[in-house]
């Protein structure tokens, strides 16, 4: 294989390939940090590789590598604990497919590189489908106040029921659109925690949503009731066909709205 990358060709080929599949980096057990070098690349599986990062944020000029990166899919790699630097993230504009199995010590999908920087408001715009499995450890974006999903057409749930505490801790703008199979908005168990920082959200055009807030979870049984107070001050809801109600339960007494406008 040599010492260098450079110029990589598949073998066998006698023209440059727009994917190459890395699987023989599984044979060097010293490799701790992977520099993806390929300006036309457009396809990248990383499988069962030891590196703690994949692209070195000091080096500005490696993102003009993916700047074609249409899929990229990382599998058993358990020393990453996490994916993405927040100054590269821009540069993944063409991102279609992003699968991320198997990583045990991943706790980020996205960093922050400095402190109380925020992140790009539009996250892979071009992205529709996501897979996501096997990280235990994995914190969502516990940074992240602005969220928007759009025409995510095969997504049934934003969110699972045991995320962890920090994550999208921060939230305060939600915007989700055009989700043809999401059934519900937040997760019962969590909805307390979201709406302690939301402020905006924006539901439109999700033809199987069927409820917006779901209340039970905010019910202690055998305790003095507790009003949970929301943040939230603009609610946006239209053409939701099969909306059945907003909230399934009276929200007097279990959650405050203080802040939207009568």
């Amino acid at each position: 294989m040599g010492d260098s990358f450079v110029q990589w060709k598949g073998e066998g080929h006698d023209e440059p390939r727009n994917n190459a599949n890395l699987s023989e980096l599984k044979l060097l057990s010293k490799l701790s940090t992977l520099e993806i070098g390929f300006p036309n690349l457009e396809d990248i599986k990383l499988s069962g590789i030891n590196v703690k990062m994949i692209w070195p944020n000091q080096h500005i000029e490696s993102h003009l590598y993916i700047e074609k990166l249409t899929t990229l899919i990382v599998d058993g790699c358990g020393n990453l604990n996490y994916l993405f630097t927040s100054s590269i993230v821009g540069s993944l504009a063409q991102l279609k497919t992003l699968e991320i199995c198997e990583c045990k010590s991943m706790e980020e999908v996205i960093i922050a590189e400095g402190e109380g920087e925020m992140m790009s408001k539009m996250l892979f715009p071009k992205l529709h489908s996501l897979k996501l499995k096997g990280l235990p450890r994995i914190v969502w974006f516990p940074n992240l106040e602005e969220l928007y999903i759009m025409h995510m057409h095969r997504l049934e749930m934003i969110w699972c029921d045991e995320l962890l505490a920090d994550s999208f801790s921060r939230l305060k703008v939600l915007q989700v659109q055009y989700g043809k199979q999401l059934l519900k908005i937040f997760p019962s168990k969590l909805l307390g925690r979201f709406l302690q920082n939301l402020e905006l959200l924006v539901v439109k055009n999700c033809d199987s949503v069927e409820e917006v807030f779901d209340l039970r979870a905010l019910v202690r049984v055998s305790e003095a009731p507790v009003v949970e107070r929301s943040q939230l001050r603009t609610l946006d809801i239209r053409d939701l066909p099969n909306l059945k109600q907003v909230w399934n339960m009276d929200p007097h007494g279990i959650l405050s709205f203080y802040n939207l406008p009568a």
